[in-house]
């Protein structure tokens, strides 16, 4: 497996608060550690062959540099690790369990993303 430059992060870009949320990560991500890419302007497939169109739209896609491929809850609690301004959250993301609770908020967040966005 091929080592990349930087982490992939993949985001709704036909949703305003995804792309919202995308721009926040690029402002605070001070040593371009990822690269945030609007799936619906590039073949996921193209990217990893793991990523399809269906689970981009489902949650937010973490392509790792070397690898790891994260979805949902689960590539918000590694952003925590990747990214230093997000390090003071990293404890709460990783407490024992919080997945039983931060799983179904993030997913209902997702279903909602449309309802949720507001133009600019």
């Amino acid at each position: 497996m091929t080592l990349r430059a930087r982490h992939i992060l993949l985001f709704d870009g036909d949703c305003c608060f995804c792309a919202q949320w995308a721009r926040r990560v690029e402002a605070i991500d001070t040593g371009r550690r990822v690269e945030t890419v609007d799936f619906r302007k590039v073949d996921p497939a193209a990217i990893d062959p793991r990523l399809t169109l269906q689970l981009c739209e489902m949650r937010l896609q973490l392509l790792e540099r070397g690898g790891r491929l994260s979805e949902g809850f689960d590539a918000f609690k590694r952003l925590s690790l990747l990214l230093p301004p997000l390090w003071p959250l990293a404890p709460v993301f990783h407490i024992p369990g919080i997945k039983v609770v931060g799983e179904p908020v993030y997913d209902w967040v997702a279903r909602m993303r449309f309802r949720l966005s507001s133009r600019p």
